[in-house]
């Protein structure tokens, strides 16, 4: 539990760093938007996340990111895991689509053909 609560300041702290880079942009509009990107994307559909938000009070963005971080975190060598695969990563999406997941995003989110997901992930942490 202590190592937990350690492991999730980095969302703030993501969301302090993404403040500092962009306080003095001309559009101030997208420094929030990236701001509550970084700070609130541990969110769950089911309010079980970080801070306990739920469904459309969790920022848009986030809940768009939440998704991409989910197949990132599934299908990327890590080193800590294997990288599992595309298939793996469908079938996982789908079975947290709504209590972890926005259902509609990850809809979206698994019509991009695999090509073009694979496409995405560097090199270095391929399969």
């Amino acid at each position: 539990p202590k190592e937990f609560e350690l492991m999730k300041e980095h969302a703030p702290k993501g969301g302090q760093i993404v403040h500092e880079i962009l306080k003095n942009t001309d559009d101030r509009e997208f420094a929030v938007i990236a701001e509550n990107v970084a700070h609130y994307h541990h969110e769950r559909m089911d309010g079980n996340g970080y801070y306990h938000l739920s469904k459309e009070d969790i920022p848009l963005a986030a809940r768009m990111i939440a998704i991409t971080d989910t197949y990132s975190a599934i299908t990327m060598r890590r080193s800590y895991k294997e990288p599992r695969t595309h298939e793996d990563a469908v079938w996982i999406m789908q079975e947290v689509a709504g209590t972890q997941l926005d259902p509609e995003l990850v809809k979206i989110f698994l019509s991009i053909p695999r090509q073009e997901l694979e496409k995405c992930i560097p090199e270095q942490v391929k399969y």
